[in-house]
């Protein structure tokens, strides 16, 4: 299992004469990359075409492990939320229900002229 893509690519070279400069053709290729974010860079490195089908199988079985892992943890969650008592749940927003129920003070009466 390993996290990350895999990119399949088609690269025109830089000969003119080539095929690959034709119009409608993709170019050379498929090559393979795998991509991935590693310590907040996004990192690529060339596979071998051979390696491919491998390798994807691996992206797919930690995509299933990531799936699995939500679904863990969800269910984790709920039977804390059960096991919490029940008077405590709903102290912080009964608290900020106060805070925000809090009035202006009055407007004040117009004073009336000095006779």
């Amino acid at each position: 299992m390993r996290p990350g893509s895999l990119v399949h690519r088609y690269m025109k070279c830089s000969t003119p004469t080539c095929r690959c400069r034709q119009q409608g053709d993709p170019g050379h290729g498929p090559y393979f990359l795998l991509v991935r974010n590693l310590e907040g860079k996004r990192t690529s490195r060339s596979l071998p075409s051979a390696a491919a089908t491998a390798v994807q199988s691996q992206l797919d079985e930690y995509q299933r492990f990531r799936r699995l892992t939500a679904a863990l943890v969800d269910v984790c969650e709920q039977l804390a939320d059960a096991r919490l008592p029940q008077a405590g749940t709903d102290t912080r927003r009964a608290a900020r229900k106060k805070r925000a129920r809090r009035c202006s003070p009055a407007p004040s009466k117009p004073k009336s002229p000095a006779s």
